[in-house]
């Protein structure tokens, strides 16, 4: 990937560091549903506050997992591989090495 300063946005975290648990959720939460991010049951779904949807959003973004543009929601090939509930190699983001991978 290459690096584009017109694209650079700072904040989007909403301040909320990554948290244990925000990846998987997220994005199998994605995965059932494109438009859990911006729906106003999506606090009670992932269970966190405004704040913390969109910053799991960010997240999901940041670590390349997720596609979120006005125009495409997908997961990557990488999400896919990695947090898919039935044939991902690491769902519940158990193994250290994952955390390698996507770092």
């Amino acid at each position: 990937m290459q690096f584009n300063p017109s694209k650079i946005a700072f904040g989007r975290h909403e301040s909320f560091a990554l948290r244990f648990g925000w990846l998987t959720k997220g994005f199998q939460a994605f995965q059932k549903r494109k438009e859990i991010f911006t729906d106003d049951d999506a606090v009670v779904e992932l269970g966190v506050g405004r704040n913390m949807v969109n910053s799991i959003r960010h997240w999901l973004r940041a670590a390349q997992l997720v596609t979120i543009t006005p125009d495409i929601k997908i997961e990557t090939e990488l999400g896919k591989a990695l947090f898919s509930k039935d044939t991902g190699w690491d769902p519940y983001l158990e193994d250290e090495a994952t955390i390698w991978l996507i770092h």
